[in-house]
């Protein structure tokens, strides 16, 4: 056992998490104990933190580590003061990543710029001619794509249907390259999981384990993010064993979820808590496989019909929300 005693600090603790100068053990690697005025205990380690604050670490209760890995691996659009400086970068990064599967950028604060818009399809052509490019606002809600990025998705067609209204479309139907919501929600997915490919299996987990370093380095030892795509949750099994984040409960795997529709499944769940994840479906083991419907339906999932609602069905259900309802 490993005693490590810190003491000459302003420690915050306590169900109030009252600041008190005071001392404090811990034993391999967990609080022990918290004293104030009695004689500290011995220990093999004695750290002077004198004139600093000790703080419990902190719990990010929305934060998508996922998505937000991939932000070093792109351009960041923060500063970015229109459209022309927009486009150019986007040229910039053509030229300088030949091979890379996408374009991405970050944090594109539109409704700054004197244009009020994000680029079109035709002007990320011009600036990535053949490229796959996805523009993100700040909000992580709306995105451009370029004419390649459409196609991948199925949305270069003006009669592809399945992202409703989330798809920006001129007087004749056309998309122009803008998407929200559930259509920006499939397309971020495809372009990260194409990004992901493109690193290969330990790149991914590297850019996986260098966001969880990050947030530990600002004090941030638990998160929560918010959704997690299948085809990432053995990654995050993984980098939960290794990171020194605290290791969360296992995500939720429900029966007859198919990964096609991303952003109609149920959000997953990838905790850095210990208690496991409760659910109210009988199968939430992450390794229960997939189960056909009750209802003689598939067992992925489908759009419904026109006026009625596709998807998932909640917990506790047959594991899909039928056409046929």
């Amino acid at each position: 056992m490993t005693r490590r005693l810190f003491t000459g600090a302003t420690i915050w603790a306590g169900a109030t998490c009252t600041p008190r100068p005071a001392w404090l053990l811990v034993e391999d690697g967990r609080v022990a104990a918290v004293g104030e005025t009695h004689q500290p205990p011995p220990a093999d380690e004695v750290l002077d933190l004198f004139g600093c604050h000790v703080l419990p670490g902190f719990v990010d209760v929305h934060l998508h580590l996922s998505q937000a890995a991939w932000f070093p691996h792109g351009g960041d659009g923060l500063e970015w003061r229109g459209l022309a400086e927009a486009l150019h970068e986007v040229r910039v990064a053509a030229d300088a990543a030949p091979s890379a599967p996408w374009l991405l950028f970050w944090r594109v604060p539109r409704f700054a710029w004197p244009e009020g818009r994000l680029p079109t399809a035709g002007e990320l052509d011009d600036a990535a001619p053949g490229r796959r490019v996805l523009v993100s606002t700040l909000d992580m809600h709306r995105g451009a794509l370029s004419s390649a990025g459409l196609a991948a998705l199925g949305i270069a067609d003006q009669a592809a249907g399945g992202f409703g209204g989330d798809v920006t479309r001129d007087r004749r139907g056309r998309p122009t390259g803008e998407v929200w919501e559930a259509a920006y929600g499939i397309a971020l997915q495809r372009a990260l999981a194409d990004t992901a490919a493109h690193h290969g299996e330990q790149g991914a987990a590297a850019v996986l384990a260098a966001e969880a370093d990050r947030c530990l380095a600002y004090g941030i030892t638990h998160a929560h993010d918010p959704y997690v795509s299948p085809d990432l949750h053995e990654r995050m099994y993984a980098l939960h064993a290794t990171s020194r984040m605290r290791r969360p409960g296992r995500p939720v795997r429900r029966p007859g979820c198919s990964a096609d529709h991303p952003a109609r499944r149920p959000r997953r769940t990838a905790r850095t808590a210990t208690p496991p994840v409760r659910s109210n479906s009988s199968a939430t083991a992450a390794s229960a496989p997939p189960s056909a419907c009750p209802r003689g339906r598939s067992s992925t999932c489908s759009p419904a019909p026109a006026g009625r609602r596709g998807g998932c069905a909640p917990p506790g259900r047959c594991g899909k929300r039928c056409a046929a309802r």
